[in-house]
């Protein structure tokens, strides 16, 4: 009888791995847009950081994960921060949440950026 041999080599692995991320980042996106209540998005956030911390201590093997859970939590904070809290009541609290809107928004784009190097 023979038996089919699935062994993968590093370099088909990461090919799979790419090929895994580009159907996975339209889930990811949906997930980012989804609209929750307080007590669901408190359960996700709960989630994300006991994966985070769970894998932390395996520093070596699972650093992409932690990572992208990160980038989640941002984006998801991000697009949150963008549809529900610019507050356009006047044009000094308009003026005011837009300074900070683009603060916050500088200092994500910058992490995103230093985290590609």
């Amino acid at each position: 009888m023979i038996f089919l041999d699935f062994r993968i080599s590093k370099e088909n692995k990461e090919k799979l791995a790419k090929i895994f991320l580009i159907f996975l980042f339209p889930i990811y996106g949906l997930f980012i847009i989804a609209q929750t209540s307080t007590l669901n998005q408190f359960i996700i956030s709960l989630l994300l950081i006991g994966v985070i911390l769970i894998f932390f201590k395996k520093k070596t093997e699972y650093v992409k994960l932690i990572i992208l859970t990160g980038i989640f939590i941002t984006l998801r904070y991000f697009y949150w921060r963008t549809f529900n809290t610019i507050n356009t009541d006047n044009p000094i609290n308009f003026i005011l949440s837009f300074l900070l809107y683009f603060a916050e928004f500088y200092s994500i784009l910058i992490a995103l950026l230093v985290g590609k190097r």
